[in-house]
């Protein structure tokens, strides 16, 4: 929930600033940088997904890179992490990247 409230902030601040510079390509400049956050997470949440698929690598489930803990916190959501927890996320973020 960080992430994305952070990604929504940085974005607004973008096109406003963009829009003060009397930009022509204002939308599109906003755009790519929506894009490119929206592929950092999606490679963040696979990294995350795959990790927990390799159990003898890690002790024990958990979030592996800090954007991933942004999105998935252990607070927000009510539940435990899992497999198919983690997977559920990387799903909606590729689900949502390739809108």
């Amino acid at each position: 929930m960080l992430f994305v409230s952070l990604a929504i902030i940085a974005a607004t601040g973008l096109f406003v600033y963009l829009l003060r510079l009397s930009d022509n390509f204002k939308f599109s400049k906003t755009t790519l940088i929506l894009l490119l956050l929206s592929i950092i997470a999606n490679i963040s949440l696979a990294q995350n997904y795959t990790n927990s698929l390799i159990s003898n690598a890690n002790d024990r489930i958990s979030v592996s890179n800090k954007i991933s803990y942004w999105i998935i916190t252990d607070h927000d959501w009510g539940m435990t992490w899992s497999v198919e927890l983690f997977k559920k996320f990387y799903e909606i973020s590729s689900t949502v990247r390739s809108l």
